[in-house]
């Protein structure tokens, strides 16, 4: 009777054990109101998260300053089965991360690479808290990760660390949000930095040559068309001078072409991607395209704009995925806002870095009607 008992206790309070785990698990929920792709400030315990000249982030309050506090870009960068990521970009094209996943990791303004986008990348998590722009900040490489203010201070020069904290009621794989109050960070809109335009922006490069990639720092994601007719993702040194650069001209209404030197243009091809779009191919008739500023991601005066055609503005141009990766084609796709793939680093070219063209000149182009693409069905 007594083993009964006691059999019946234990069972008791693995019930409890459960409903608690069940409990805690519904008033924190893993994910917080889903937060639009804008400015805002960062704030920690009453202080500001700011980046220092050496590029490390703090706690510093700059309210009163010229300057005034950091403002960072978020991007939903979608879900890749493990939750929804985003990324933080600085107003000088750079995004908030960490060298390696490690206790103590100094969380720092970093260039964006293929090797280092999984230490970019953050899943935002509800505190279940009143005010719903609270959020911890943990790192998608390592969900037991998360975003924090080192030794619990709040003071100025405080480091903004990467540091392990394992949720209650969960296994450390899936962690329910309940961080220390020194890891929630309000999420307070800002404006768009100073000689930034608002994302979506109608507004066209000048006419002359560039570069297209994905990366304000980096020639390592270029836009090239590799052969014949293909186009990809390559490096800048791996690719040729005649597929790598491209010349815009402006042919009113927000409206470019961009062609190559042996006289083809960027365009849309025929070949499908999925059920929802096309490669990017080059053509030979004039092929134009829309182009809106986007974030302000600007380096050396290059900027960021998305490009979307003419005769399909539901359509954009985009990296095939979200890495990246050298080969990836490069598409057109329904989806609006395509998770930050579609920013597109319009890179200024000169000297010996721009091609002789083949028959045609520069100032002489002219643009018929735009080409026309079939809708997916």
């Amino acid at each position: 009777m007594k083993k009964q008992f006691v059999s019946i206790l234990l069972a008791l309070c693995m019930v409890l054990t459960l409903l608690q785990a069940t409990t805690a698990n519904a008033s924190h929920p893993n994910n917080p109101t889903p937060k639009k792709d804008r400015w805002y400030y960062l704030r920690c315990m009453g202080n500001y998260l700011n980046i220092d000249v050496d590029g490390n982030a703090e706690l510093r309050d700059k309210t009163d300053t010229p300057k005034g506090n950091a403002k960072f870009r978020l991007h939903y960068l979608g879900n890749g089965g493990i939750g929804d990521a985003y990324a933080l970009e600085t107003e000088d094209g750079r995004y908030l991360g960490v060298d390696k996943a490690s206790n103590g990791a100094r969380v720092k303004a970093l260039v964006r690479s293929p090797d280092n986008n999984h230490l970019l990348s953050w899943q935002l998590c509800g505190e279940n808290k009143p005010s719903k722009d609270i959020s911890s900040l943990r790192l998608m490489a390592n969900k037991d990760m998360l975003l924090n203010a080192t030794g619990q201070k709040k003071a100025d020069g405080t480091p903004i660390i990467l540091w392990s904290h394992i949720d209650k009621w969960v296994c450390p794989a899936d962690p329910v949000p309940d961080g220390p109050e020194h890891s929630e960070f309000r999420f307070i809109p800002a404006d768009t930095p100073a000689g930034a335009t608002a994302p979506g922006t109608p507004q066209t490069p000048a006419d002359g040559w560039y570069s297209l990639r994905f990366d304000v720092h980096e020639a390592f994601s270029i836009i090239d068309v590799i052969r014949a007719d293909l186009v990809e993702l390559n490096s800048w040194n791996c690719a040729t001078p005649w597929t790598r650069a491209f010349y815009v001209e402006n042919k009113g209404n927000n409206q470019i072409t961009l062609r190559l030197a042996d006289g083809r243009y960027l365009g849309v091809g025929t070949e499908a991607v999925s059920d929802y779009g096309w490669k990017v191919a080059a053509v030979k008739n004039p092929f134009a395209w829309n182009t809106y500023s986007e974030s302000l991601g600007v380096a050396n005066n290059h900027r960021k704009y998305s490009l979307r055609p003419v005769s399909d503005t539901g359509l954009a141009l985009r990296a095939f995925t979200v890495n990246y990766t050298l080969g990836d084609p490069i598409t057109v796709f329904k989806h609006k806002g395509d998770y930050g793939r579609s920013d597109v680093v319009f890179w200024e070219l000169s000297g010996d870095e721009i091609p002789k063209t083949n028959g045609w000149t520069p100032a002489l182009v002219t643009q018929p009607a735009p080409a026309v693409i079939a809708t997916p069905s």
